[in-house]
């Protein structure tokens, strides 16, 4: 069953959602779940994102230089922004379709 075709297909996480461990699953619930792993991946995001260069930045060291981000480091400032916009607009989905 956990074989590298099936992961590669994704059938065991079609699984998951869809076979015995939920057996209804409303918008709310599906938000919650997109709600997580945006916040997950927004964490993963800001961490990736580097505050001053050098080691001794990392040890309280200056590291007060200003500099334009590029390349890679620009594109994971993009990436966190559409993130954090992401988890903002499901954020607020969840508050409208969320009913007691």
């Amino acid at each position: 069953m956990l074989s590298l075709e099936n992961l590669r297909k994704g059938t065991i996480f079609l699984r998951l959602i869809s076979g015995r461990l939920s057996q209804k699953m409303n918008i709310s619930t599906v938000l919650n779940i997109v709600e997580i792993i945006l916040a997950v991946l927004l964490i993963i995001a800001i961490l990736l994102q580097q505050r001053g260069v050098g080691l001794g930045a990392a040890f309280g060291g200056e590291g007060n230089v200003y500099r334009k981000k590029r390349g890679a480091e620009k594109m994971i400032l993009y990436f966190t922004v559409v993130l954090a916009a992401s988890f903002l607009g499901v954020a607020f989905a969840n508050l409208f379709f969320d009913k007691p």
